[in-house]
């Protein structure tokens, strides 16, 4: 019997490991540590997925082109702060839409941005971002919004080796 449910189960723990993750990253960034010393490179990945669905719950839709699965290679970057940011970007520019509208987001080894759903909040969130992340510099211009990460931070996961929490 375990035999034939070993799929499923490895598949509910990856679920669970996920949202673990997720709800660990949200409640950092809303003020209450549960990260501590966690890092993950999965962090982007899965406040992606998340982000996605949550948007598309509200009509409108989030399609990226560039890299499949991002995964964060460096340490500074597998915390709670980069998968926020990340997250928080796609979420503000994504209400910024009328329902309907699709929210075209380009991510890449550089960073991650759109020419749609940049405002006010959009800037503000690049400044916190900046705050907390200096390493990934924010920009907006009328609608158009990007964030820029250091070279090697992001990496497209697509086919890679399952990645280990350190």
């Amino acid at each position: 019997m375990l035999e034939r449910c070993a799929p499923d189960l490895g598949d509910t723990a990856a679920s669970v490991e996920d949202l673990g993750l997720l709800l660990a990253i949200l409640s950092t960034a809303a003020g209450t540590d549960l990260l501590l010393q966690r890092r993950s490179e999965r962090g982007v990945l899965v406040v992606a997925r998340a982000t996605s669905k949550w948007i598309r719950k509200t009509g409108r839709d989030l399609r990226v082109r560039g890299l499949e699965d991002p995964l964060v290679r460096h340490a500074r970057g597998q915390g709670w702060e980069l998968p926020w940011a990340f997250g928080a970007s796609c979420w503000i520019a994504a209400m910024e839409l009328t329902e309907g509208q699709p929210l075209e987001l380009y991510c890449d080894a550089t960073g991650w941005g759109s020419d749609v759903g940049g405002c006010e909040r959009m800037r503000a969130h690049a400044l916190a971002v900046g705050e907390s992340l200096s390493e990934v510099q924010g920009e907006t211009s009328g609608t158009a919004w990007k964030f820029t990460v250091p070279e090697g931070w992001l990496v497209s996961g697509k086919g890679s080796a399952p990645p280990s929490d350190a």
